[in-house]
């Protein structure tokens, strides 16, 4: 029990581990991980952007919800799966997704979740031994308080879900849980893996833009093999044990508010190829592009470099229930000051 369970009153709890029933799977029994998404799993956990998401339930139903776990991964069997040779291959076996229910002494679930009360609340996985098979991609954790209300926690490894792919699996994971019929999710692997320049032309872009060519080299393999390994457990000793990076500034926004920065964001006009459709997180950053301005400041170039966790999906035609877990959904953008300057919306 950790010191915030002792502190909140947390405790009997039991885990499960929900499979999927599998009847509905005829594909591959592995898939190579594309590279992305292996570096995303080298990541230390306090780099992973969120691996827990943590929601309020005003009643707790605890068996439907496994039960719907169940149908939910017949539809996606990746997240069932186990990766193995250092997160190179995941392998499809259905071996399912370990489900920890915990009694809580308290009287009603929090309404506004704190990070920090995430260490509890949720259940992480290391993510060397996600990459070596010792462990699930994904977990969940429910606790249900005195009243019947709760707290789902569903966390995840970055290879599994970015994002955006988490949401859609909840999403599923929900409406199977309110008895709706629901489709698979898309994966197109090949079309995302075509999207990404080959070694060839990764190299070449590398020396264009930075003057080197990173080939292959004993240091990058001691790297991998080594250093980042070692470095990621420290820092996830330091994430697990002392909270540390849970104690971001966050800022909330209205739902009124997010109506207007789309209204704002959305252009009048736009030409003939293109829809004038602009998603929250585009409004966001582009509301943040401006109210940064005064603080921006111009690279060797004389332009202003930002970087955003934008969602790709539509900008690369791909489904908006696309599940992938790699680096597509970064964002980075290089503006000429004076552009910066003069900007406006919409």
């Amino acid at each position: 029990m950790g010191c915030f369970q002792w502190l909140f009153g947390q405790s009997r709890s039991s885990t499960e581990v929900i499979r999927p029933s599998m009847k509905l799977y005829d594909g591959p029994t592995e898939m190579i991980v594309p590279k992305g998404e292996q570096m995303f799993g080298m990541m230390p956990l306090c780099f992973a952007t969120y691996p827990a998401i943590a929601l309020r339930l005003p009643k707790c139903d605890e068996k439907r919800l496994k039960q719907s776990l169940s149908k939910a991964l017949d539809l996606v069997p990746k997240a069932a799966g186990r990766y193995k040779e250092d997160g190179e291959i995941i392998q499809l076996n259905g071996a399912g997704v370990p489900f920890t229910v915990v009694k809580s002494s308290e009287e009603s679930a929090p309404v506004r979740i704190e990070e920090k009360r995430l260490l509890d609340l949720a259940t992480f996985h290391r993510p060397w031994s996600v990459r070596q098979g010792l462990c699930a991609a994904a977990a969940i954790k429910l606790t249900i308080y005195k009243d019947g209300s709760g707290v789902l926690a569903f966390s995840r490894s970055h290879m599994l879900f970015d994002g955006g792919s988490a949401w859609t699996f909840l999403g599923i994971w929900a409406s199977l849980a309110k008895g709706d019929s629901v489709k698979a999710p898309a994966y197109q692997q090949d079309y995302m893996q075509r999207l990404l320049p080959g070694d060839g032309e990764f190299q070449e872009l590398a020396m264009k833009k930075y003057g080197v060519s990173p080939k292959a080299s004993i240091f990058s393999k001691v790297l991998k093999r080594i250093v980042i390994p070692l470095v990621g457990a420290i820092m996830d000793t330091f994430f697990l044990h002392g909270g540390w990076s849970l104690t971001r500034h966050r800022l909330f926004f209205s739902d009124d508010d997010l109506a207007r920065l789309k209204e704002e964001a959305t252009p009048k006009e736009v030409p003939a190829n293109m829809d004038n459709w602009v998603t929250t997180q585009e409004a966001l950053c582009a509301h943040m592009l401006l109210a940064f301005r005064p603080l921006l400041k111009k690279d060797s170039a004389g332009d202003v470099q930002m970087m955003f966790l934008l969602d790709a999906r539509k900008a690369l035609s791909l489904p908006s229930n696309q599940i992938m877990g790699n680096g597509l959904t970064f964002t980075s953008i290089s503006i000429p000051t004076q552009q910066v300057l003069s900007m406006d919306l919409p």
